[in-house]
């Protein structure tokens, strides 16, 4: 796997952090690179809400690549989280903890860095 598939695979679950038109733009580049995997690049679209969805929608009807095409159709059944951030955790500096709202898989966290 080569640096580009790697940077790929981190941007893929930060959903509204990439869902920035110019960062969209960009990744329609990577769509049609052929040294890039399409899944990625649709995985990472897929998880900018609305607008990934909306881009998404337009390749599978205008693209020319048929790998670009299955992949925004491989992805577009998944499901988004409504709420991003679901469970938050503070920690005093005794390390005790207490858990705000437990609805969720993603997180906040608040306390020291002294870990």
């Amino acid at each position: 796997m080569d640096k580009r598939h790697i940077a790929l695979s981190a941007l893929n679950r930060l959903n509204d952090l990439v869902a920035d038109p110019a960062i969209i733009q960009h990744l329609l580049k990577y769509f049609h690179d052929p040294k890039i995997e399409k899944i990625f690049v649709a995985s990472i679209l897929r998880t900018c809400g609305e607008i990934g969805e909306k881009v998404l929608l337009n390749e599978v009807k205008n693209a020319k690549d048929f790998s670009v095409r299955v992949a925004a159709c491989s992805v577009l059944g998944y499901r988004l989280s409504s709420f991003q951030k679901n469970l938050e955790l503070r920690l005093d500096k005794q390390y005790t903890y207490d858990i705000v709202n437990s609805s969720g898989k993603f997180f906040t966290f608040h306390g020291n860095d002294h870990f």
